[in-house]
């Protein structure tokens, strides 16, 4: 697990096509594969065995964000080279979902 000590934060939301929820979120989580670690064991499966972990991964933060009464999202859109760089990945972790997790904004009724 990655822990830098500065915040990535408006660097990550660039890496994100700009956008604004990773960049005001309190705290943003970034799930990584490494498939070639998972191939050892499962070869042609990897890649599929990878991702479907992830997802649940993903579900997870995001049902405990709800109990919370959190914010969260799931964005998949984003340059997996610059999440790489931002964050100082090891070239074999593969960026999978960002998921920026805070208070959500205020709603009005309309």
């Amino acid at each position: 697990m990655l822990n830098k000590e500065s915040d990535q934060r408006l660097a990550l939301s660039e890496a994100a096509l700009n956008q604004e929820c990773i960049a005001a979120a309190p705290a943003c989580f970034v799930i990584t594969g490494v498939y070639r670690r998972t191939a050892k064991k499962y070869g042609k499966r990897a890649r599929r065995y990878v991702q479907l972990e992830a997802g649940h991964a993903s579900e997870n933060i995001l049902l405990q964000a709800v109990a919370l009464k959190l914010g969260t999202v799931v964005v998949g859109a984003f340059d997996d080279q610059e999440v790489q760089r931002v964050l100082d990945l090891p070239a074999e972790h593969e960026p999978l979902p960002v998921i920026p997790v805070g208070f959500p904004p205020e709603r009005t009724e309309e």
